[in-house]
């Protein structure tokens, strides 16, 4: 998060907005944050506001509930598709590349398309070929990916609209009971679809589908802390 104070809205807005223009080159999926502390001046944040939108996923104003904030941007189909592919990346980084691409294609699709292949041979020859890859790697088939993918579909827009009704939810997502979108967030993530309320982001909860399908994962960040550590004798 990039905490800004303006002073002068000509000097920092175009500091604010070079800085976030570097990140969104040096670290294109990582979500870009300004937050405008306390005692920024109120005739100074048309330009912040108008600057920051070049390069910034969310604008916190001081005295906004970050949550609000932040929750138009982290259920934008865009950046759920951005946080499924560095999720991958990071945490089944020995996948070759094409698998990782084309698992978040379909995680990440709006709407998940069921893994029942068409009767012309060319369709059953890829789907067959895709499965068997998957079986070679040792992962999950595509079935359970597909249900990972309507999983996510089905938090993110809990997520997006709180208040909402799940009984809502389930039926926008195409289940004729809303008993049957419970079964698939509880067999994905071991939770009930209310306790999504409230929350954010997605790749907690691959982490939790991850363990609950027995698959190893990877963190790189650990990774690189304990490399760093070593490097100064400790741990």
């Amino acid at each position: 998060m990039l905490a800004v104070r303006l002073t002068d809205a000509a000097q920092a807005g175009v500091v604010v907005a070079h800085v976030l223009a570097r990140l969104a080159v040096l670290a294109p999926t990582v979500p870009r944050i300004v937050r405008l502390e306390p005692g920024t001046d109120a005739r100074m944040l048309s330009q912040a506001f108008h600057l920051g939108r070049l390069h910034a996923h969310a604008i916190i104003v001081d005295g906004q509930d970050p949550a609000d904030a932040l929750r138009p941007m982290l259920t934008d189909h865009s950046m759920v598709a951005s946080m499924t592919t560095e999720w991958l990346g990071s945490r089944m980084r020995t996948l070759p590349q094409d698998v990782r691409a084309e698992l978040a294609d379909r995680i990440a699709a709006e709407r998940p398309a069921e893994e029942e292949a068409r009767e012309d041979d060319r369709a059953v020859g890829i789907v067959s070929a895709w499965r068997a890859k998957l079986r070679r790697l040792r992962i999950p088939p595509p079935v359970q990916w597909t249900c990972l993918a309507r999983a996510i579909r089905a938090a993110v827009l809990i997520q997006a609209a709180p208040r909402r009704r799940i009984a809502d939810v389930a039926f926008e997502l195409g289940f004729e009971e809303q008993s049957s979108l419970n079964a698939l967030i509880s067999r994905s993530f071991g939770l009930r679809p209310a306790e999504l309320r409230g929350t954010l982001g997605v790749c907690w909860l691959m982490d939790r589908w991850a363990v609950r399908n027995g698959i190893a994962t990877e963190d790189l960040l650990q990774i690189e802390l304990k490399r760093v550590m070593r490097s100064y004798g400790v741990g």
